[in-house]
C-alpha cells in the first residue's frame, strides 16, 4: 500500500485485461500494476487462471511479424551505404512502452 491506495486486485477470471494497458506512467515505471498478482503469488502458488490475458500486440507472432517488417526496412539502408540500426528498430517496435 502506497499513499493509502491499495494495489490492483489479481484477475478473477482468465478474461481479465492486462492492467498495464490502463496503468499510468508511475505504475509502468515501477511495475506497480503487477502488485496484485505478486501479492497473490506470495500467498499461494500462481495458477494459469490467475494470469492476465495477453493482448495481441504483446503476442510473439505479432512482435515477430513487426520485427521482420521493420528489420527489412533497416537492411534496405545497406544499398544506400548506411548501416542498419538496432536502436532505431527497437524504438520503432516498442516506442515509449519499454524505452
Amino acid at each position: 500500500m502506497l499513499f493509502g491506495k491499495s494495489s490492483p486486485s489479481p484477475p478473477s477470471s482468465p478474461t481479465t485485461e492486462l492492467p498495464e494497458t490502463n496503468a499510468n506512467i508511475f505504475s509502468k515505471l515501477t511495475f506497480w500494476w503487477l502488485n496484485g498478482l505478486m501479492s497473490l503469488g506470495y500467498k499461494r502458488p500462481l495458477e494459469k487462471d490467475d494470469l492476465y490475458d495477453l493482448n495481441d500486440a504483446r503476442s510473439a507472432k505479432f512482435v515477430t511479424d513487426k520485427f521482420e517488417i521493420e528489420w527489412k526496412k533497416e537492411t534496405e539502408k545497406i544499398s544506400l551505404g548506411k548501416k542498419p540500426s538496432l536502436i532505431k528498430l527497437y524504438i520503432e517496435l516498442c516506442g515509449l512502452d519499454f524505452a
